[in-house]
């Protein structure tokens, strides 16, 4: 029996559909208004920070790999509380999409014998979930023996940068230190086509500074695909671009429905969209804030269930 979104007198475990029940019921009329209040602040906090963070994007140090607030003030204040319940994210019809334009530009033979591309999208956005579909992706690894993916961080010297790659490449750093020497063993190492992604790149010094001179000769032919907040990075490696742009509503309601509720049938989503859909509305389309948002929900759920 269910009476206000509780399982009562009941030893078995809530069925898929008490489950999806639970999950949703504080987002009805009848459900506690203090939790949806926690939602609403939650929104807010999340739509406030992204709007800093894009404030703060011009004034980076030109010289600065990466800038780390984002990432650390979400991990600090956001998902805290309910990281542990937060999903690794499933590519929506959005994301398809994107990956079935992308990855044949990718494999397109041009002039450049090393062409750049890069994801472009405010915070949250999708762009590394974007990124990581199309490095998985098996066209890719068919005509990319070599395969390597960088996360970018503010900790991460020219030195450790250099070897990451060396060694994502398949080759020996052995016990060097020198930045002259290890940009030699990467021109060696990159013998075989290769694909190279620099996620959450915010500035274009580790190009200019590291890349450009040894993708110039003596590699093979390779793509660099980035990601990136600021266009500028991408312009100033001469890259193509894909803007990411915000999630519609029903690409929205799919993500939230596979982090949350990945064991309800169609029938009962369908009952629960309408309150779904006002969910992701308030989301605005931000990715990250309907995963956490999705976080909170699933926690409630548990809480509920015990």
């Amino acid at each position: 029996m269910i009476e206000g979104g509780k399982i009562l007198a009941d030893d078995h475990p809530p069925t898929p559909k008490v489950r999806c029940s639970l999950v949703f019921s504080c987002f009805k009329h009848k459900g506690p208004r203090k939790f949806r209040h926690e939602i609403g602040f939650k929104i807010r906090d999340i739509d406030l920070r992204l709007r800093e963070v894009e404030e703060e994007m011009p004034r980076l140090p030109a010289g600065s790999l990466q800038s780390d607030s984002t990432r650390d003030w979400f991990s600090d204040n956001i998902c805290k509380h309910c990281h542990s319940a937060i999903k690794p994210q499933a590519a929506g019809a959005q994301v398809r999409k994107a990956v079935g334009g992308l990855v044949p530009r990718l494999l397109r033979e041009g002039k450049k014998k090393v062409a750049v591309f890069a994801i472009v999208g405010a915070v949250g956005i999708g762009k590394t979930t974007l990124a990581r579909e199309i490095y998985d992706d098996d066209r890719m690894t068919e005509n990319f023996p070599i395969c390597v993916w960088v996360k970018m961080s503010k900790d991460l010297s020219e030195v450790a940068f250099l070897k990451k790659i060396i060694r994502g490449a398949g080759a020996n750093v052995r016990d060097t230190e020198n930045k002259e020497e290890l940009l030699g063993l990467l021109s060696s190492a990159l013998s075989k086509r290769f694909l190279i992604v620099l996620d959450d790149l915010n500035s274009p010094g580790i190009w200019d500074n590291l890349l450009k001179d040894p993708m110039g000769d003596g590699v093979a032919r390779g793509r660099i695909l980035i990601t990136t907040r600021n266009e500028e990075v991408a312009t100033s490696m001469k890259a193509t671009v894909h803007r990411v742009e915000k999630m519609d509503t029903e690409s929205g309601w799919d993500l939230l429905c596979k982090q949350v509720l990945p064991e309800c049938n169609t029938e009962e989503l369908a009952a629960l969209k309408d309150v779904g859909i006002k969910i992701v509305d308030r989301c605005e389309g931000h990715p990250l804030a309907i995963k956490v948002i999705a976080g909170l929900l699933r926690s409630r759920g548990r809480q509920e269930q015990g």
